[in-house]
């Protein structure tokens, strides 16, 4: 295999491990975890460019534990992919049922994605919000970006480091805004994310994809 097809496969599979769909018959377990926020979720890939999930939302007020729940329908919306980067833009959207208010209703969730990586480099922007008829619950948006302090082989333990803004809604309050720095570590099929914001919440994120 020569090196630009090893190189290729390498940005493939690392760019496919963060993303709401992946190669066909594949299956995603995804945490994002914070000291106020939990996201987890399951996604299996039909085709490359479509995959059912399933999400929980969990937030924690002192002792008070409120949830959301939806299975959702991914979709890979625009892929371009080159010698030397690859694109992507993605779509989720979802219904379940949220108690984030303090009352379970009926609820929707959506997200938009886009990314651009090379085995240097790493962009993403994504907008993902929680709806029932009566409020908007979550209104959310992040901003990567990143760069491998190392090319590596296809064996090695590869590094980056990302700076993430996030900009969060919960209801009607002002929005909150958080500056974190992030240490990824991807290894064959496991991802691995840890960051704490400059107002010291820590985020810690797994994705491991079969």
């Amino acid at each position: 295999m020569n090196r630009l097809l090893v190189l290729w496969l390498l940005t493939f599979i690392e760019i496919s491990l963060a993303h709401p769909t992946s190669f066909k018959g594949s299956t995603g377990l995804m945490s994002q975890t914070t000291s106020k926020r939990d996201h987890y979720q399951v996604n299996y890939s039909h085709e490359y460019y479509l995959a059912t999930g399933a999400h929980l939302y969990q937030d924690r007020e002192g002792d008070d534990m409120r949830r959301a729940g939806f299975l959702s329908s991914n979709f890979l919306l625009f892929r371009e992919n080159s010698q030397r980067f690859q694109a992507n833009l993605y779509g989720i959207i979802g219904a379940g049922s949220s108690e984030l208010s303090g009352e379970k209703e009926t609820a929707g969730l959506y997200r938009i994605q886009a990314d651009i990586e090379d085995r240097k480099y790493y962009f993403l922007i994504n907008q993902t919000g929680i709806s029932t008829k009566k409020q908007r619950e979550l209104d959310q948006r992040t901003i990567r970006l990143g760069t491998a302090p190392y090319v590596g082989n296809f064996e090695d333990l590869h590094m980056w480091l990302i700076a993430e803004w996030q900009e969060s809604r919960r209801f009607a309050s002002k929005p909150r805004t958080e500056f974190t720095p992030i240490l990824r570590l991807f290894y064959q099929n496991v991802l691995l994310e840890i960051g704490r914001s400059v107002s010291g919440d820590m985020k810690f994120n797994t994705i491991i994809h079969f």
